[in-house]
């Protein structure tokens, strides 16, 4: 259900004020409306003194806030200074004001809705982590990128609502920023990712990929990383991509194991002369840092066959004088980049 309140047309001003007075946008300023969400405020459009006009014919008593004659509270200094000051100044201030909230609400709902567009386009969240491409954001006038990583934080992190200024101006400047990283409040870490700026909690990531054995033909369980099929191929089957390769097996060979990088690897990727380390490789082919120990590594013995959605070793190509071919795949899970 919805939720009312009862603030009137006084309260919207002062609020107004109060945060102009203390620094807002245009979202702040004109963020007591008639609806917002649940929230209902019916009486926007009325006075104090018309509300109490009205409770006096209707025989109903009400009851005063002792705060509101303390002009050392913000609200009741702008209540009982800063207003009449102003009235003076424009005996038409109510209606100018009103004026101007209702352009601002309505610029704000329009600029809302262009930063809600552009975060579906240019951005991708779930309710662990927002990823931004950088090179979509930097078309965007700054405003608008403001808007927009907003727009993208609060429909993953919903308590990014009270995100303040300089943390939403910092992560616009990272945007532009190569090995960006920054601390959020609320537990959100920001970092840059080889061209996107990921913003997820603080040390939150995959954990690392336990080992299991993989039987030809056969399907191992990997948890957050998915899961790895083996099933034999035919000989003149070459068709291949970085999550689904075809491999030659030696003979006798009937299991692979399947662990994470260990450290040390080294292998010789496919169409290579040399080895390589497999902690380079990993780089090479922009695997975040936080992902690596989740990247399922196929074994026989301790020879790396294939790095699963990397590369396969150029040892255990399929040629003229292979006895037998197994297609390996890789159904990536949640927890896997």
């Amino acid at each position: 259900g919805r939720i009312a309140t009862a603030h009137t047309r006084d309260d919207r001003v002062e609020t107004f004020l109060m945060r102009l007075a203390q620094g807002a946008g245009a979202t702040g300023l004109s963020s007591l409306k008639p609806v917002r969400g649940r929230v209902v405020r019916p009486l926007l459009g009325v006075t104090r003194d018309q509300l109490r006009a009205c409770l006096l014919e209707l025989g109903q008593s009400w009851r005063e806030d002792a705060t509101n004659a303390d002009t050392d509270r913000l609200r009741a200094k702008v209540r009982h200074e800063l207003i009449p000051l102003l009235q003076q100044v424009n005996p038409r201030f109510d209606e100018a004001l009103e004026r101007t909230l209702m352009l601002l609400g309505d610029e704000d709902d329009l600029l809302r809705e262009m930063g809600e567009a552009f975060a579906r386009d240019f951005s991708e969240h779930d309710d662990s982590r927002v990823v931004f491409e950088r090179d979509l954001m930097a078309t965007l006038s700054r405003p608008m990128r403001r808007r927009t990583v907003r727009a993208a934080l609060l429909g993953a992190f919903p308590e990014t609502s009270r995100l303040d200024f300089d943390h939403v101006e910092m992560l616009v400047d990272g945007l532009a920023i190569d090995g960006f990283a920054h601390d959020l409040p609320d537990g959100l870490r920001a970092r840059d990712e080889y061209g996107r700026m990921v913003v997820s909690r603080a040390g939150e990531g995959p954990g690392a990929l336990a080992p299991c054995l993989l039987p030809i033909p056969g399907i191992c369980d990997l948890g957050p990383s998915g899961r790895l099929t083996a099933q034999d191929a035919a000989l003149g089957d070459t068709e291949g991509s970085a999550d689904s390769v075809v491999i030659a097996v030696p003979q006798g060979i009937e299991t692979f194991a399947i662990d994470r990088p260990r450290e040390g690897d080294r292998m010789r990727p496919l169409g290579m002369t040399g080895t390589k380390k497999l902690s380079d490789l990993l780089v090479d082919e922009k695997v975040p840092k936080r992902y690596r120990n989740s990247v399922p590594v196929v074994r026989i013995e301790d020879e790396i066959v294939w790095v699963a959605g990397v590369r396969m070793c150029e040892e255990y190509k399929v040629t003229r004088s292979t006895d037998r071919a197994v297609r390996l795949t890789w159904e990536r899970g949640d927890g896997a980049r």
